[in-house]
């Protein structure tokens, strides 16, 4: 993870290697948006809230190197707090992000998406990307997540023609306006545990479905995200085991040059972690091909 180097000034280090598809990984600036908020309700009402939710967006894309991050919580509500966060680099936003974090009580319970059946991690090849282009696999491992044989999948697994990252449309099979679905076993390479944090990474680590779902390839911008946490979490800030998470991936709408995504994400053993959505923007220009 990116290193935070100072406080409380919070000059956190952007790493290069966090990287990917041409731009700063959405999920690890989650991640480190979520990691300062949590120290910020923690040093005033301790460490029993968790993560709910987080809305990130990006004014301009970081570039790597120091980052600047201001977190304000607000006026304790209930057992709920509320954290905004803004982070400058050359003095400009380059982040703005809003995170709650609760504490956790009985209450009633509806579970949510049930995960997909799929072929368990040890026997799915591994989906090698490039360095080149995607730095953060070098950290984080992707296993294409296919169906069990004689089952009608529901899903594409990462890793199929078109479903490895790429711009829109460079050779995935889906017709103009097909739902693309992109789903994968991810873990982090140094076998680190999963956290809220860790959590925010792995669920926004496939690259956007619509690659898989149109025709003419387009470069891909990601602008905005958002991750919303189930009650999978232990207060205190225990964490869970290490080990695989299956994260799912869909285009819900397309149009005007701009794209909407659902993701889900849950544990090796089926339960669901945190749920995502996505805004994406379509370069104007398609890419044209070289070579």
């Amino acid at each position: 993870m990116s290193r935070v180097v100072a406080q409380p000034a919070r000059l956190v280090v952007l790493e290069p290697d966090w990287w990917a598809w041409n731009q700063a990984h959405l999920g690890h600036l989650a991640a480190v948006a979520l990691r300062i908020a949590a120290a910020k309700v923690a040093a005033t009402t301790g460490a029993g809230h968790v993560p709910r939710s987080l809305s990130l967006c990006v004014p301009a894309h970081p570039e790597p190197g120091a980052m600047e991050v201001t977190a304000t919580a607000g006026r304790a509500e209930d057992d709920s707090r509320t954290v905004t966060l803004r982070g400058l680099q050359g003095g400009q936003p380059v982040l703005l992000a809003t995170a709650v974090l609760g504490a956790k009580y009985s209450g009633p319970r509806l579970l949510g998406p049930t995960a997909p059946r799929v072929v368990e991690p040890a026997r799915c090849p591994e989906a090698v990307l490039s360095t080149e282009g995607v730095p953060m696999a070098a950290l984080v491992e992707f296993r294409p997540a296919e169906a069990p044989p004689g089952t009608v999948p529901d899903g594409a697994a990462l890793g199929r023609s078109g479903g490895t990252g790429g711009p829109a449309g460079s050779g995935g099979p889906g017709a103009s306006g097909r739902h693309g679905w992109l789903q994968a076993w991810v873990r982090f390479r140094d076998g680190r545990p999963l956290d809220p944090p860790a959590a925010a990474v792995l669920a926004d680590a496939l690259p956007p479905a619509l690659y898989r779902s149109v025709d003419v390839p387009r470069s891909v911008d990601s602008r905005e995200l958002t991750l919303h946490y189930t009650d999978a979490w232990p207060a205190g800030g225990r964490q869970l085991a290490a080990g695989w998470a299956l994260a799912r991936l869909r285009t819900v709408h397309a149009g005007g040059g701009w794209a909407l995504e659902e993701g889900q994400l849950w544990s090796e053993h089926g339960r669901l972690l945190a749920l995502t959505r996505h805004t994406r923007r379509l370069a104007a220009t398609p890419v044209r091909a070289t070579g």
